[in-house]
């Protein structure tokens, strides 16, 4: 039988793991849906390691169903971080580059009804 994860400790590898089992998806099946090893992906159940890379958060997320919000909120909890991969294209967009910088600047300022603007945004495009 696994090792309990302590969730105040390793908030991260105790959503991470929890999900995983209640989706019905085993650590195989899950590892070759993300493209991980096996190794990695216990040492990210475990605690041992936490990923702050955006798009793996949000595929780990969608690959055992839940929210990318409260993944991505729990690595940042354990970690103190995130990683935002730009792609060649976001680069070379100085209006998107300007966008983001903007957003991340006033992120600490924004409203309720701000970010609730902003999910709405995002969710037409979905």
């Amino acid at each position: 039988m696994a090792k309990e994860i302590d969730p105040i400790r390793f908030p991260f590898g105790h959503l991470l793991r929890e999900s995983r089992k209640k989706s019905g998806k085993s650590i195989s099946q899950v590892c070759g849906e993300v493209g991980i090893s096996k190794p990695y992906l216990m040492d990210l159940e475990s605690g041992r390691q936490v990923t702050h890379r955006l798009p793996m958060l949000i595929t780990l997320a969608n690959v055992v169903h839940v929210d990318s919000a409260l993944l991505i909120l729990a690595s940042i909890q354990q970690t103190g971080r995130f990683t935002l991969k730009l792609s060649e294209e976001d680069i070379k967009n100085p209006r998107k580059l300007r966008i983001l910088v903007r957003i991340m600047e006033k992120w600490d300022d924004l409203t309720e009804d701000q970010l609730q603007d902003l999910i709405n945004i995002l969710k037409r495009g979905e």
